[in-house]
């Protein structure tokens, strides 16, 4: 069937939906699409994930957080005058919007959609939530900015 398709793309260059590129193996661009398995596949390795967590100023080990379930809601983080806030929004997929934010500096946001859900996790590209009581771990393999680190996770609580 795929090589028909390419064929057709050949033949009829003008069906341009036709012959977009089809996505990798399990990186639907939906997450309600997104089988368990491929949800799965979106998970870094865990050699990649670390085993800390910034709570504040300190180091926590994970281990010591309960899981919790997926929620959507507000959710911040604060350390040394930087103020981080997470917003869990739910339409027909989840997406999530982290703001940076520190005192002579403009916000930093940055934003995920189409994200999937596996056991108490959201899971996108380069980007792992883990829900614990009373908040969230945030896992951002890249975040774009040298305050944050891919080296730890950050501890949000609920905002009230």
């Amino acid at each position: 069937m795929r090589f028909l398709k390419q064929i057709a793309c050949i033949l009829f260059p003008l069906v341009a939906s036709a012959c977009q590129a089809d996505p990798p193996p399990g990186k639907s661009p939906q997450a309600k699409d997104t089988p368990k398995a491929a949800c799965e596949t979106l998970l870094p390795d865990p050699d990649v994930l670390p085993s800390l967590v910034i709570a504040g100023t300190d180091a926590v080990e994970m281990a010591s957080f309960k899981p919790a379930q997926v929620i959507t809601g507000a959710f911040s983080s604060e350390a040394g005058g930087a103020k981080q806030k997470v917003t869990i929004n739910k339409a027909e997929f989840y997406s999530i919007t982290r703001t940076y934010s520190e005192p002579g500096l403009p916000d930093n946001k940055k934003s995920y959609s189409g994200l999937c859900v596996h056991e108490n996790k959201l899971i996108g590209e380069g980007i792992v939530v883990s829900f614990v009581e009373n908040g969230l771990l945030l896992w951002e393999a890249d975040s774009g900015l040298e305050f944050i680190s891919n080296e730890l996770w950050t501890l949000f609580n609920r905002s009230k």
